[in-house]
Order: structure tokens, then sequence, then C-alpha cells
């Protein structure tokens, strides 16, 4: 098991469901943790894997997550990197649609246990400086 770090990040805590850290990635943009985690186990409930939420009604969909704001958006992205997720075909995270560079850092940290160059997301900085202390 991996160690925590105290920063409590949601991708720390949702590393073991790709999908789930991924989707929380595109919830996280342009919006704060404590707005998300308002919104995140209704949403999962709701979808709780990338099939569901491709195939979600958007009306639904956009109702759970217009707290997060631009959630017409935010409801396009999702079910349409939700359906390129299991879908397959792809070799590289940020070749889904939504994946950005928080995302793809995220990403990379999280679940292939790299650090990318440049991570410019306080929160991401924080973790991976955490990371650098205890490797040291």
């Amino acid at each position: 098991m991996v160690e925590k770090s105290p920063l409590n990040l949601l991708q720390e805590r949702f590393r073991d469901d790709p999908w789930k850290m991924m989707v929380l990635c595109i919830m996280l943009n342009q919006t704060h943790y404590k707005q998300v985690d308002r919104v995140r186990d209704k949403f999962f409930e709701e979808w709780p894997n990338p099939e569901d939420a491709a195939d979600a009604d958007g009306d639904k969909m956009r109702e759970i997550i217009r707290p997060l704001g631009f959630y017409n958006k935010r409801t396009e992205t999702i079910k349409k990197f939700s359906k390129e997720y299991y879908t397959g075909g792809w070799t590289d995270i940020g070749e889904l649609h939504g994946v950005g560079k928080y995302a793809r850092d995220s990403w990379q940290i999280f679940q292939e246990g790299t650090i990318p160059k440049e991570v410019t997301d306080k929160k991401l900085i924080k973790y991976v400086d955490w990371i650098s202390k205890k490797a040291a």
C-alpha cells in the first residue's frame, strides 16, 4: 500500500479507481475541492463506472454537477471522456477528451508513479515536494 500524504488530495484517495480519479480532475478544473466533495458521492452513486457515465442522462448529470459551475461543458466533457476511456484504443491518457495538463500530471503521478516535468498546480507541487522528501 502506498503511504498517504498529509495533503489528502482527491487523486490520492481515488488512485485505486483511475476513471473516477480522472473524472474528479475534470470536476476540479476551475473550482475548489470542497465544491467537488459536495457532489462527488452523489455523482458516483449515479454513475459508478465509465460505461454508465458515457450513457448518462445529460440533464440529470448537469443537475448534480451544477454547483461546480460550467455544468453544461463539464457534462459534455465527462460523458465524452468516459466513452473514450472505456472503449480503449488510447495509449496515453492525454489523448482523451477533456484531459489537460492538470489531469495528465495527476495521471502520471498517481497512476504511473512518475513525476512530470514542470508541474504547475499548487497542490500537485506540494505533493511532489512531499514525495521527494520521503524518498530522500
